[in-house]
């Protein structure tokens, strides 16, 4: 049995990443009660779940760069399923054999290569679904699943945890997710390359594959450069607010352990509804001019650190979760605008062949970032306390809206240009290579000139960007 509808095919795509990502935060509401399984102090419990935050992007990281060169090499389906196995079995594990802190760091490390390994997979196959005019909504469903699961995530590891421990959520949740990766493998197909780019309706295959000079060319385009830098200090509260929100409102601001899940769970549904109105907002603002996107993602960025550094600094009690709920929805929802834009930016002014590629160096660095987020702010906490170093991290929200502010000067050129590459080539395989033009895709045809006026170039002047 096949699935042949690409729509049916996204509903698994998005149930999987949800359930990948549901995997991450499991631990945060259970991270008092794991640290006394272990008889850890607070200090070293903090530390702990840092380590083993760091340990999931660390390894997240380099496994994105590896899946997002082989995604144009092997069938993606079948490369999902190898990579979500691989990361999810030894979660099981952890039900049964853990007695040491470190046995936990290693077990639950492995978890970031489906994490890291799965962004460049999965967007590789969206954009080969689905063509630019409907790229930005698509793109936006991928960060509701992810940030749904991890609300549920939340609040599994919540209702299972009282009532049978931290432990067995990892038994349940990575079945479920090596179980639907599974069927996406047996019954979805990989799409063909390039089958949805307007520059390439002519009936050609194409049939380009990553190299050297594109990766140099990857990363001449400023538009990618702003992209990956951004997600260095724009991931640092995500890792952040994950790990420790849950456990700080408990244990710092006198929340009962139902009272901070529901704070989380409504920054979670703030993060879903920013993520969704920030597609359809920047495909409004785009049409009208596209420097208009990233103004949009910038100015949201910038405005995010706001509500909660307001939460963080409330003093709080049960009487009063109206006020913490709205500020956790609003600081969800301000954070995520950029979200999707984000990546269906970097797929529109990339080639087919190198969006793997791009989404493997944006979702590492995101990695790095998530990393070093609990790693950082754990030995911040023992220098300055709690509540400052999340104070610290939160406001690193500034510098990443600052740079992507600045890809408004670059968003229409990159992608004019890379439409301009690809009617190049389709122009060259249309001539049978003629005796001495450069072969598409060579060095000598990516450093071959192009005429960047867009009517000059047969480039519309608004291309669709989703």
């Amino acid at each position: 049995m096949q699935i042949h509808g690409k729509y049916a095919t996204l509903a698994l795509l998005c149930l999987l990443s949800g359930l990948v990502y549901s995997d991450q935060s499991i631990l945060a509401p259970n991270l008092t009660a794991m640290g006394e399984s272990f008889g850890l102090r607070p200090h070293q419990t903090d530390t702990l779940a840092g380590d083993i935050s760091a340990g999931i992007w660390f390894v997240g990281a380099p496994s994105a760069l590896l899946a997002g060169w082989l995604v144009d090499r092997l069938s993606r389906r079948w490369l999902l399923f190898l990579v979500v196995l691989l990361a999810e079995l030894p979660s099981c594990l952890t039900i049964m054999l853990i007695t040491h802190p470190w046995q936990l760091i290693a077990l639950r490390c492995c978890t970031g290569l489906a994490v890291g390994a799965s962004v460049p997979i999965m967007y590789s196959l969206l954009a080969d679904m689905f063509p630019p005019s409907a790229r930005a909504g698509i793109a936006a469903l991928l960060p509701v699943a992810q940030g749904a699961g991890m609300a549920m995530g939340q609040v599994l590891g919540s209702a299972i945890g009282t009532l049978a421990g931290w432990r067995l959520p990892y038994l349940i949740v990575p079945l479920m997710a090596t179980l639907v990766a599974g069927l996406f493998a047996c019954i979805t197909r990989d799409p063909p390359r390039g089958g949805t780019e307007e520059a390439l309706q002519a009936g050609c295959t194409y049939e380009e594959r990553m190299s050297w000079s594109k990766l140099q060319l990857m990363f001449s385009t400023p538009t990618n450069v702003l992209i990956v830098i951004q997600g260095l200090p724009g991931c640092l509260p995500w890792g952040v607010l994950v790990v420790f929100l849950n456990d700080y409102l408990v244990q710092q601001k006198g929340l009962s352990a139902q009272g901070a899940t529901l704070v989380v769970l409504a920054f979670g549904v703030g993060c879903s509804i920013g993520v969704v109105a920030g597609g359809s907002v920047g495909q409004a603002c785009y049409n009208s001019s596209r420097w208009l996107l990233p103004a949009l993602m910038g100015s949201s960025m910038m405005l995010a650190p706001f509500p909660l550094l307001t939460l963080l600094n409330l003093r709080l009690n049960e009487g009063t979760l109206a006020l913490p709920l709205t500020l956790g929805a609003a600081g969800g929802l301000l954070a995520s605008v950029p979200v999707a834009n984000l990546r269906a930016m970097m797929l529109n002014v990339n080639q087919p062949e190198a969006r793997g590629v791009a989404m493997a160096f944006q979702a590492m660095v995101d990695d790095l970032g998530k990393g070093l987020g609990p790693s950082g702010v754990a030995i911040l906490i023992l220098r300055f306390g709690r509540e400052r170093a999340f104070n610290i991290a939160v406001a690193s929200w500034w510098p990443a809206g600052l740079l992507q502010l600045m890809a408004c000067a670059t968003l229409a050129r990159d992608e004019d240009k890379m439409q301009g590459r690809l009617r190049q080539w389709l122009q060259a395989s249309q001539h049978g290579h003629q005796q001495g033009s450069p072969l598409p895709g060579s060095p000598a045809a990516l450093r071959a000139p192009l005429l960047l006026h867009p009517s000059a170039a047969g480039v519309p002047t608004r291309p669709p960007f989703c």
